[in-house]
């Protein structure tokens, strides 16, 4: 064997001279364990939460609050009440109450609004329902748009509708403007998905989604028209700009004519099926009364009447949305934004601002097709803005702006509900959205009193029809006639009844319409932070009258039971002369004071029964 080498301790020796040393001995492998399926899937890791993904699922829990929350509160107006009728006589009577309310369009949310009378009962909640549904879909509808828009753009488009006071306000009503504009998103959405994608899905989708946004509101007429007017402003920049149009032009419609005829041929069919009121009223009327309806006021134009009724709203309520708009209308025309949706929020965003502004017909919930486009367009502006190093900047205004934002949405939703007709002229609390008819917070206080001070089948009357009082007294058979009625619903001018137990008279409905001749920076900033008027407030009364019970007739007093059964012969002369009711002694027969012989005697019953009410 040789020698085994020997070395010094305090020489170096490289790592890999083993010669000499005892190796170690190798580690017996351990026994495997049985695997713990429980534990397992506790430690499968499910999903990574990111700061959008929070963001998401924040702004959904506060939509579902805001639009959900609380429906019942604020008192059914005139209009909502019409809709509410219809759809409670739906439930009741089927398909054969569309014949009677021949005027009212729509020939699909008020069967929705029926089905969730049906399921919840008729109440102010049910009747809100679909519409505080579409609302949230509304939201979600800008979720679809994170390719376009941009993750964060989505986020803001998505955030400005759910804080929007004017958005969340008619959501939280029967307005048939929320759905319309949801389904006209949804339309613009799949509109964008098509590009560069042939999927017949998606263009059944946009038919499905133009022809019920059409039959859902008037309104969604000149939208349309200003889409169109979209569509040949972009064709003829392409002409212009782009290259080989004709060309492209031609390769798209040998690609999607046959998508674009079918798809028009669904779109138009469900138009004319919802418009028609399937088959209940000619569509030819019923279109071209909504056309003129639309279209024919706006032949005069009337912009300082359009400014004056809607730049209040949008100055005190949206100016989140007005600001970051303003931001991308300028971010687009600088060139620094440049996307096919930009180019499109803006033109709509101008063109609806043109015609509403124009039109002589002024309503609040037309507000909403202002400030949709406006969002999308300040959304982009916020994408944009959020991918530069001005966003370090930006974001703490944009958060105190979103926080008082919170402030006017809660105020306008859910502390002033309706309008206080006991508060004084000089210190009245309104909205700008109550230019139309608002019902008061005592209207259903005093009616459910009328109905619990008569009996169970009693019966109302109204003078005039009003949609208000006829919602909240609808448990109650309607009289054909004012002299069989318990209750009776009259203007104040109007004569009384007879035989009245009960009267008073109250505001049902006020109304205000501001106007920005009287509105300067003290009264503005008192407005925003009180709601506190600056005009004079106009209101509607009525009398309500309670019918006192019929008269009962006096009964006879029941007297002891004789031991021998009485007979009392009354002649007429003693019925003349004697009371009605006799009273009868039990111990002896009791003799009239003449009894002639011939007089027919009449038998008294000894316990006579009480003649019932």
């Amino acid at each position: 064997m040789p020698d085994q080498i020997r070395h010094d301790p305090d020489e170096w020796r490289l790592g890999f001279e083993t010669a000499g040393h005892p190796q170690p001995e190798p580690k017996q492998p351990r026994e495997a364990r049985p695997r713990n399926s429980s534990d397992d899937r506790l430690d499968t890791p499910l999903f990574a939460v990111t700061a959008e993904h929070l963001s998401w699922t924040i702004l959904a829990l506060y939509a579902l609050v805001t639009r959900l929350g609380a429906l019942g509160l604020r008192p059914l107006n005139s209009d909502e009440a019409v809709r509410a009728l219809f759809a409670r006589d739906i439930a009741h009577r089927g398909l054969a109450a569309l014949a009677s309310y021949p005027e009212i369009g729509s020939g699909w949310l008020d069967p929705l609004r029926a089905l969730c009378f049906i399921a919840l009962g008729a109440s102010d909640y049910s009747a809100r329902l679909v519409t505080a549904i579409f609302g949230i879909v509304l939201i979600g509808a800008a979720f679809t748009m994170r390719r376009h828009l941009g993750r964060a753009g989505a986020l803001a488009f998505a955030a400005m509708l759910t804080l929007s006071p004017t958005v969340t306000y008619f959501s939280r009503s029967t307005s048939s403007v929320i759905p319309a504009a949801t389904l006209i998103v949804i339309a613009v959405a799949i509109v964008f998905a098509l590009i560069g994608n042939t999927d017949t899905g998606k263009v059944v989708g946009l038919a499905v989604a133009i022809a019920l946004a059409l039959s859902a509101d008037p309104i969604v007429t000149p939208i349309a028209a200003v889409f169109i007017a979209i569509l040949i402003l972009c064709g003829i920049w392409e002409l212009v700009v782009g290259r080989n149009s004709m060309i492209r032009f031609r390769v798209w419609w040998e690609r999607r004519s046959a998508q674009l005829v079918f798809g028009a041929a669904i779109a138009i069919g469900l138009f004319v099926a919802f418009e028609s009121g399937f088959g209940r009223r000619s569509f030819l009327v019923s279109i071209l009364g909504g056309a003129l309806r639309a279209w024919l006021p706006a032949v005069h134009p009337d912009f300082r009447g359009g400014l004056d009724f809607y730049l209040p709203a949008l100055g005190l309520y949206e100016f989140l949305i007005a600001i970051f708009a303003a931001f991308g209308a300028i971010g687009f025309l600088l060139m620094q934004i440049r996307s096919r949706i930009a180019a499109v929020a803006l033109l709509w965003t101008i063109l609806s601002a043109i015609f509403f502004l124009a039109d002589p017909v002024h309503r609040p919930n037309w507000l909403v097709m202002m400030v949709v486009p406006a969002a999308i367009l300040g959304a982009v502006a916020i994408d944009w803005i959020h991918r530069t190093n001005a966003w370090r900047q930006i974001r703490y205004p944009l958060a105190a702006l979103a926080l008082l934002t919170i402030y006017t949405q809660v105020s306008v939703n859910f502390v002033r509900l309706a309008p206080d007709s006991s508060e004084a002229a000089w210190s009245r609390h309104m909205l700008l959205f109550w230019s139309d008819p608002a019902t008061t917070s005592l209207t259903r206080q005093e009616f459910s009193h009328a109905e619990s001070a008569i009996a169970v089948r009693g019966s109302v009357f109204f003078v005039d029809q009003h949609p208000v009082a006829m919602w909240y007294l609808s448990d109650l058979p309607t009289a054909d006639d004012i002299a069989n009625a318990q209750i009776i619903v009259s203007p104040t001018v109007q004569p009384k009844e007879s035989n009245i137990a009960e009267s008073y008279d109250f505001t049902i409905e006020e109304q205000w319409t501001p106007h920005l001749a009287g509105l300067n920076a003290h009264s503005a900033l008192r407005y925003f932070l009180t709601q506190q008027t600056w005009s004079e407030v106009s209101g509607n009364d009525v009398r309500v009258d309670v019918r006192s019970q019929t008269p009962a007739v006096v009964a006879p007093a029941p007297i002891a039971t004789p031991t021998a059964t009485p007979t009392a012969a009354i002649s007429p002369t003693a019925a003349a002369t004697e009371s009605p009711t006799p009273t009868l002694s039990a111990s002896a027969t009791p003799t009239p004071a003449a009894t002639p012989s011939s007089s027919p005697t009449v038998e008294v019953s000894p316990e006579p029964t009480p003649t019932p009410l």
